[in-house]
């Protein structure tokens, strides 16, 4: 048996490819981009030479932070 106390164990973070990123948000690759470039998106993580991934919990995070809009307005 592991000497280690589970209770005290956090949960690694997940790592999210681009296109998990796109499904989550519903917004394409660009729009990530811009929004990155813009300081209103979590910049990606560099894993190595050629991978980049976003942690599932700063995408939550920007998602809890958006405002919230009335969807349903009456057309005019």
């Amino acid at each position: 048996m592991s000497d280690i106390n589970t209770a005290s164990v956090h949960k690694l973070d997940n790592y999210l490819t681009l296109k998990e990123v796109m499904a989550i948000t519903k917004v394409g690759s660009s729009t990530i981009y811009r929004w990155i470039d813009e300081g209103t998106f979590p910049d990606s993580r560099k894993l190595g030479a050629n991978c980049v991934r976003w942690t599932e919990s700063d995408i939550m995070a920007w998602q809890r932070g958006l405002p919230f809009t009335n969807a349903l307005k009456k057309a005019s």
